[in-house]
């Protein structure tokens, strides 16, 4: 238990030191975590995109079947896959 404590700071600290984009999606396809790094790279707030589709926010002008094939393309992965 102490292990997976440690772990997960670690893993908090790099998601929010990091210059890269991180975003975290609940199974709603709703935004629940974007570090400073998105702030930066895209130019949104937390409060701009929390609850908020990342694709309505990154790719406003997406048509919905291309949404909906990233959807189902994306339900279909696991983490095996990578």
């Amino acid at each position: 238990m102490i292990f997976a404590r440690r772990h997960l700071k670690l893993l908090s600290l790099v998601t929010d030191k990091t210059d890269n984009a991180i975003i975290i999606i609940d199974n709603k396809w709703q935004a629940t975590y974007v570090n400073q790094g998105f702030s930066t790279l895209f130019g949104f707030t937390q409060d701009d995109i929390l609850g908020a589709s990342p694709i309505s926010i990154i790719a406003p002008h997406l048509i919905p079947s291309h949404i909906d094939f990233i959807r189902t393309w994306t339900s279909q992965l696991s983490l095996d896959s990578f």
